[in-house]
């Protein structure tokens, strides 16, 4: 059966008629799509490559099979001598998703298959909600919805993105959060739906996509509050309106408080908290990138196996994800018409923010992201491409909209210069890539040889999007080219364009398991001496990686690296001689290079992981860390550097103490003594303000030794000294989440109850 369209008053032009579809049916048609464009990775054996191998699957495995094993890991003493973990706001450890595939684990391992699965499926669920978006708040017909649903969920930047799950995950959720953010305005339910799926959105663990999420969100509130001000006849404007705005964003960050605090408290003492202007606009757009929305392939590809036919040349290869802003030719020319082809409410909103985008992510080439970077939260951040998710986004719907107003021929006069414009320009661009107009030197002074293939790779590949988009532009003007005819062509054209160019590119056929399995002799070593003797080992020299970066987290073997942007600012002592630096991190296995080989030796020089000390030398910070830096004679075996005096006197010595590890757990160490006199008890672990000293069962103050470990002060006689985790940021954000869960199920049920009786 189909549904009925009112068509334009027009003379000699039939009504327009739609298939109907259900939305199950849209549903299906989505998941089918999402399905098929990643099979090789679901059904095919292939996998995830890059980040996904390097750093979320080691951590998610440490996550999963803690939670698998009953226990919260609030410290990862694997890897850079040991850091928080579930503090790092990357890990995501909060997501439920993340928690869910607890379940999954084996042999307290968890599958790269199973992360797989859960990161593709939230492509799926960024189509539905996307269609659902598009749908209610444009009032487009199924089609068109199901159009946008595709060029969102399939365009360059997400289809770029899933080694990076914390960026699809929150960009899967968003549709629906702006759907109920808007619903919320007129509904307390939806305004508390709202703020619950904002915050798991924030839990999912990219403070750069959250930031630009919430810009967007708080923009659409200050536009929605101007519009109903200026059209009092389209939606009741009150204080009670402004509250239900306002309710998600304080409900999203109670729930993510969890997150939240310790996440703070750990980004103030990582290596992150500063970066200069210069390091930030690294990833920036050039106006050159303005022509890979036509032409994707114009600076060539990184891709997972390798295989592109030109590599990525304008600049370091992992722009090539970081600067992709495709979204199609055929969406682009319908996202124009949906932004200039009439006057609907928020058309005008989703047109200003796709531009702004695009200006903000030329960083340092435009004027605009200077002035964002004055302000906080937008100067801790890099790479201003990453703006483009909400050109993709908004243009995404856009086209949507764009594509109703064709069907049903709701085109106006105006509208025809729109069209024609666009395809002249896009045909401009094409036509000169094909004719040599352009050579890699316009681009970038450095360009390899291999550039100019790029060129004519791109010109060849946009031959059928550009042509076939030039076909509709000169149809759609005439309005005889609409209804299902229309919509069944485009949306058959986008999902062959968008999947020839974005389908298998993530897809690589190295196993993370096997990646993580190359020297299983060497982890079996570690792994048994540490389980006799705590000792921390070097797997990296200048020449040679024995091991992944983010093993230990991987196998639970304690290591010197790992790969972390979150890494602490005093990770390690930094002393003149980095043979000291060694000893006092207590490592025991150092790789060494011989020729073009490397193995890894047993070092004799290393301190037990603890220590007495008899001897202290106290300097303030800079002073302490100048003096490891420039003395090569301080006699740290005997002497211990602190940056407070005691609270003890310390004169005499014991060389028959005894001093060793009795329990050593994540989030817990626990230390037997024995002394014949005060001193001071060393811990080679990294010090950290959550960490806490308790000596028979009393606390007592902690102290930073040679910078960056630990020491506490030890009267005479047996003792026992446990070091817990305890985060203060951690308990109250805990406290803030639960009472935050608590009170808006509540309120849910109150609203329910309310609404049943009446």
């Amino acid at each position: 059966m189909a549904k009925q369209v009112q068509p334009t008053k027009q003379k000699n032009l039939a009504p327009i008629t739609l298939p109907t579809i259900s939305p199950l049916v849209a549903l299906g048609i989505l998941l089918g799509l999402v399905l098929i464009f990643y099979s090789p990775i679901l059904f095919g054996g292939k996998f995830l490559w890059e980040d996904f191998v390097e750093q979320e699957f080691p951590f998610r495995n440490l996550a999963t099979s803690s939670l698998a094993s009953g226990h919260i890991p609030q410290w990862n003493p694997y890897v850079f001598s040991g850091m928080p973990f579930i503090a790092d706001i990357q890990v995501a450890f909060w997501y439920p998703v993340n928690m869910v595939q607890a379940l999954f684990v084996s042999d307290g391992h968890l599958s790269p298959v199973i992360m797989q699965w859960f990161i593709i499926l939230h492509y799926f669920v960024a189509a539905a909600g996307m269609f659902y978006l598009v749908k209610t708040i444009f009032k487009t017909d199924d089609w068109s919805a199901l159009f946008a649903g595709i060029v969102y969920a399939f365009s360059g930047y997400l289809t770029a993105q899933p080694m990076h799950q914390m960026i699809v995950y929150q960009l899967a959720l968003f549709p629906f959060v702006l759907l109920l953010f808007l619903k919320g305005c007129d509904s307390w339910k939806h305004s508390i739906f709202a703020g619950l799926l904002l915050g798991v959105m924030y839990l999912a663990g990219h403070p750069q996509t959250s930031l630009y999420l919430t810009f967007f969100l708080g923009l659409l509130a200050v536009y929605e509050i101007v519009y109903r001000m200026r059209n009092k006849e389209t939606g009741k404007f009150s204080g009670m309106m402004i509250a239900r705005m306002a309710i998600p964003a304080l409900i999203a960050f109670g729930i993510f408080a969890i997150q939240l605090l310790p996440s703070q408290e750990l980004a103030t003492l990582s290596r992150r908290d500063v970066i200069t202007f210069e390091k930030s606009v690294e990833g920036s757009l050039s106006f050159g990138h303005l022509i890979t929305l036509i032409l994707p392939r114009l600076f060539g590809l990184t891709d997972a196996m390798h295989e592109a036919k030109v590599p990525y040349w304008n600049g370091a290869y992992y722009l090539s994800w970081e600067t992709m802003c495709y979204i199609g030719v055929l969406p682009l020319l319908f996202a124009l018409i949906g932004a200039f082809g009439g006057k609907r409410k928020y058309v005008s909103f989703f047109a200003g923010m796709s531009l702004f985008a695009v200006l903000f992510a030329l960083g340092d080439h435009f004027v605009i992201y200077k002035i964002f970077f004055q302000l906080p939260l937008f100067n801790k951040l890099r790479t201003p491409a990453r703006m483009m998710m909400v050109f993709t986004f908004a243009m995404s719907a856009l086209a949507g909209l764009g594509l109703s107003q064709a069907i049903k021929r709701e085109l106006a006069e105006r509208t025809k210069k729109i069209i024609y414009g666009s395809a002249a320009l896009f045909g401009f661009v094409w036509i000169a890539a094909l004719a040599g107009i352009y050579t890699p030197q316009s681009f970038l002074a450095s360009a390899p040889q291999v550039a100019a293939k790029s060129i004519s790779w791109a010109a060849g590949l946009a031959a059928f999007p550009v042509l076939a988009m030039a076909l509709i532009a000169f149809l759609l003007p005439g309005r005889k080219f609409a209804g299902a005819a229309l919509a069944f062509t485009v949306i058959g054209i986008t999902v062959v364009e968008l999947f020839m160019y974005g389908m298998g590119i993530n897809a690589s056929t190295d196993d993370p398991r096997a990646a993580y399995n190359e020297q299983p002799e060497l982890i079996k070593m570690l792994k048994e001496d540490q389980a006799k003797e705590l000792s921390r080992a070097r797997i990296r020299s200048a020449h040679a990686m024995l091991l992944k970066r983010n093993q230990g987290a991987y196998d639970r073997i304690q290591l010197l690296e790992g790969y972390n942007p979150l890494v602490l600012q005093r990770s390690s002592p930094e002393c003149f001689n980095p043979d000291i630096t060694a000893d006092l991190l207590n490592i025991k296995w150092s790789v060494m290079e011989k020729g073009q080989s490397a193995n890894i030796i047993q070092r004799q020089t290393y301190l037990p992981r603890v220590k007495m000390y008899y001897k202290t030398s106290v300097h303030p910070d800079e002073e302490a860390k100048q003096l490891l830096r420039s003395d090569s004679a301080f006699d740290y075996r005997n002497v211990i550097l602190l940056e407070e005096k005691p609270g003890i006197d310390i004169s005499a010595s014991d060389s028959s103490s005894i001093a060793k590890v009795a329990r050593f757990e994540e989030n817990e160490v626990e230390a037997k003594v024995t002394t014949k006199e005060q001193g001071m008890l060393f811990f080679s672990e990294v010090y950290y303000p959550a960490w806490h000293a308790y000596i028979d069962g009393k606390e007592t103050k902690l102290y930073r030794a040679f910078t960056s470990l630990r020491a506490v002060e030890v009267p005479k006689g047996e003792h026992t000294i446990i070091l817990k985790y305890e985060s203060d940021a951690f308990k109250t954000g805990s406290m803030m989440t639960l009472a935050t869960l608590g009170i808006s199920l509540a309120a849910l049920g109150v609203f329910s109850f309310r609404k049943k009786i009446s």
